[in-house]
């Protein structure tokens, strides 16, 4: 699980307000409903840093567009189907973006096809979207 001091939730709210982006990938099934132990604990200290779990962005966000065009929400691995994407905006923007598809797994291995496609599409486009808003 995750667990930060007091201190730790300081800093993160102050990279975050600050423009910086944290993006949280769990492939654990039940994320939104019954929850992993890891986004469990992950929504409680978001809530202890931010006062809020976040919510569901809509298809239209910019994230989805930042490079690539992601019709339909988040793509799908072969962890997860799951399209929706939450996040805690912070000053109208999506400070904390949080998907439950394990991207991560499926940007090891290139030879998964689709699953390696839709995984470097979407942590591309997080990436994309951090750095414009870090630039504004």
């Amino acid at each position: 699980g995750v667990s930060m001091p007091a201190a730790h939730r300081t800093l993160l709210a102050d990279y975050v307000n600050g423009g910086g982006t944290l993006f949280a990938d769990d492939g654990n099934p039940g994320v939104w409903g019954e929850a992993s132990a890891f986004m469990t604990s992950f929504l409680a200290e978001m809530v202890a840093t931010f006062g809020g779990q976040g919510a569901y962005l809509p298809e239209s966000h910019p994230l989805f567009t930042a490079h690539y065009l992601l019709a339909g929400g988040a793509p799908p691995t072969e962890w997860s189907a799951e399209t929706r994407v939450r996040a805690i905006e912070v000053g109208g923007e999506a400070g904390v973006v949080m998907t439950k598809n394990d991207y991560g797994s499926g940007l090891e291995d290139a030879t998964t096809g689709w699953c390696y496609d839709n995984s470097l599409k979407m942590t591309t486009n997080v990436a994309v979207y951090a750095l414009r808003k870090a630039c504004q």
